[in-house]
């Protein structure tokens, strides 16, 4: 038993998931396998202990109108994956009149559409 417990922790791999960002939406929570990782959001977690094998990450942003990023990859012996939150940027005037015309089809006035699909974040691997 010895010896597979070496194994065990010698074939261990961790993910970290941070942000710089100081924007309360480029908070989040994280699931791993549909398994919730964190109570509240935040701007950094580290999951660590993971066997190899083929995982489900999940990162939910601190906003309604931010996409979840979802990744499905498998976990290599010993492997460390960082991600990093970005900010992409704004959208673009352009974007924003066609949101403005959905908005108005769906009932939405221009005075209470400006918080809607303001930005995004997509995670970016770092080597």
């Amino acid at each position: 038993s010895l010896i597979l417990a070496y194994f065990v922790n010698f074939s261990q791999g961790s993910i970290k998931i941070y942000t710089d960002l100081k924007e309360e939406t480029a908070q989040f929570m994280v699931w791993l396998n549909e398994e919730s990782q964190d109570a509240y959001p935040s701007d950094e977690i580290i999951i660590e202990d993971l066997l190899p094998g083929k995982y489900v990450l999940q990162v939910s942003f601190n906003s309604d109108t931010i996409a979840d990023w979802v990744k499905t990859f498998k976990m290599k012996k010993n492997e460390k994956i960082v991600y990093e939150v970005i900010k992409m940027k704004d959208f673009g005037k352009s974007v924003g009149k066609i949101g403005r015309g959905f908005g108005k089809m769906s009932g939405k006035t221009e005075e209470n559409d400006s918080d809607d699909l303001i930005q995004y974040y997509r995670l970016e691997k770092k080597k």
